[in-house]
């Protein structure tokens, strides 16, 4: 197989919409490279100079930064461009084209987007990139060697919350991609996008935690630093920096303190689960007032837990400007980290028998309900981020831990090393069905009301339906004793059934999402919460386990 050549130093890179954002950490990166830069802008010439004085103040030496005001909306103005780069740079186009300048503008749905409005959204984020390339190609093909990359977005796949227009855009340049990298492999040419999420510092989204009130903005997303999205534009690096949802599956948490909060944690302990309990402990510890020792629990370490993350753009120095003037003396210099908002996760089989009705549980321990709790009980409490609500809900002292009665079956199980075997009947659970279970969702305050907790949801689902046998037992490493298994019929594995256990303010939120109340498990405290069993089946293919 002949040697791919990666090596991008001395070459010339165009980058549309480089006044910040995506485009100006391209532009950094590619700079450090050793590559030439040929930089447009179309409002904020004022960010690009500061970008070009950043970037010569390093060595120079054999490359060349140009800045050319485009209105990439315009086909006449992009032609103009590719004159001025082959007049200033010697050559008829770039080795490398990144196709970042875009337009987003936020409306409620179809009704409110004008044609004007869609043909410009469309115009600028899906033709301009078809008009440069086309441009680019003939210099690309003529030397054997060229990189284009298209800046997509995470509405192209999910179709985003925002009008049909954006979606359709990125979608199309998506498509675009596809069949351009297939037709124009043999001549050396590759051709991808990045799909990421929402972008802090950029004229879409100024601000990661002010999204949701800018109507002049697309819609969330959730963001993602520009500099991690410049890293993945690199031919070096074709990784994706910050996740839009990360998944950490089962770990190891011998050392978690569950005194402690979740940044004085071992290093070892895996950043994702530090960042599921960070949103768990903003949620369910700060505003439920659930005691932090009781946060953490032995299911953790089994389960898959989901998290969500955003971009928050903080200012980390102040705008300057001139008393007498008024004119900027110092730009306001800011950085963007990503941020966790939300997190889910999904416990495999087997569980502990199912909560006893009226039960009042206190770190997953039934205990003696307090006198206290009645009143609160009859008025029925609201649920706080359990499913991206905005009330909140602060669960009474614990009381002592006291003795109490447990079944037969709820012996057994209990005591097992696996505890395998029968529960007591529900409505949607016959008591012996393998069954996992989602719980442990919550989402941050600032950013409720816009569907993140749909979005996991959904995230964890299509990995449920893809990996169906994930959680299955292994018959070699139990044996079929352990399993309470006589036959290879009888050993346990998941066929779908998927059980929450709600808080149940928040029960009409998994209603959504396909979810029924399950009436024979009945309705029990957790933490002074009260909780009710819900059920959902999944359709998934049948595979018969193998002894």
């Amino acid at each position: 197989m002949a040697k791919v050549d990666n090596e991008i130093k001395g070459r010339l890179a165009l980058i549309t919409g480089a006044s910040g954002g995506i485009g100006a950490a391209c532009a950094r990166d590619l700079w450090g490279e050793g590559v030439s830069l040929a930089l447009t802008y179309f409002r904020n010439r004022q960010s690009i100079d500061i970008l070009v004085e950043e970037l010569t103040k390093s060595d120079a030496t054999g490359r060349k930064i140009t800045v050319h005001r485009v209105d990439t909306g315009s086909p006449d103005a992009i032609a103009e461009l590719f004159d001025e780069i082959k007049a200033q740079h010697g050559q008829a186009g770039p080795d490398i084209l990144i196709s970042n300048a875009g337009h987003g503008k936020a409306f409620r749905g179809i009704l409110d987007v004008s044609l004007e409005e869609f043909d410009h959204t469309i115009n600028i984020n899906l033709r301009a990139s078809f008009i440069l390339t086309k441009l680019s190609i003939p210099h690309m093909e003529a030397q054997g060697w060229g990189r284009i990359i298209f800046i997509s977005s995470i509405a192209a796949i999910g179709g985003g919350i925002n009008a049909c227009q954006y979606a359709a855009s990125k979608a199309g340049l998506s498509g675009m991609m596809k069949n351009l990298a297939m037709k124009h492999a043999r001549f050396g040419i590759t051709v991808n996008d990045l799909a990421p999420a929402m972008i802090g510092g950029t004229v879409i989204q100024p601000s990661g935690l002010t999204i949701f009130q800018q109507q002049s903005t697309i819609a969330l997303s959730t963001p993602t630093p520009p500099v991690a999205t410049a890293t993945a534009a690199k031919e070096k690096r074709q990784k994706m920096g910050t996740p839009f949802i990360a998944l950490q599956e089962p770990t190891k948490l011998d050392d978690y303190d569950r005194t402690r909060p979740h940044d004085q944690q071992p290093a070892h302990v895996p950043k994702v689960f530090c960042d599921a309990m960070e949103v768990r402990e903003a949620v369910f510890v700060r505003e439920q007032k659930v005691p932090l020792e009781n946060e953490l629990d032995a299911d953790d370490p089994r389960s898959c837990h989901w998290v969500m993350y955003a971009s928050v753009n903080e200012t980390t120095e102040p705008e300057q400007r001139d008393g007498a003037t008024g004119e900027v003396v110092r730009p306001r210099r800011s950085e963007t980290r990503s941020q966790p908002i939300g997190t889910l996760r999904v416990v495999p089989f087997p569980h502990p028998p199912h909560p006893q009705d009226g039960g009042w549980y206190v770190g997953n321990v039934l205990r003696e309900r307090p006198p206290q709790s009645a009143s609160a009980a009859a008025g029925g409490e609201a649920g706080a981020g359990g499913g991206g609500g905005d009330q909140q809900t602060a669960a009474p002292k614990a009381p002592a831990l006291t003795k109490h009665h447990s079944s037969a079956v709820d012996e057994e199980r209990q005591n097992s090393a696996m505890p395998f075997g029968t529960d007591r009947a529900t409505t949607y659970h016959d008591g012996r069905e393998p069954y996992v279970k989602v719980g442990r969702m919550a989402v941050i305050p600032e950013f409720r009301g816009h569907r993140i907790a749909g979005q996991i949801w959904r995230a964890a689902r299509k990995w449920l339906e893809e990996h169906p046998t994930y959680f299955n037992p292994s018959v070699t490493e139990l044996g079929m004793d352990q399993l309470k298994a006589g036959a290879s019929s009888e050993i346990p594995k998941w066929n779908g059934l998927v059980i929450c256990h709600a808080q149940e303010s928040v029960t009409k939120v998994y209603e959504k999402w396909g979810f029924k109340v399950d009436e024979g498990m009945g309705k029990w405290y957790e933490e002074g919460i009260p909780h009710v069993g819900m059920a959902l089946r999944l359709n998934i293919k049948d595979k018969i386990p193998t002894v």
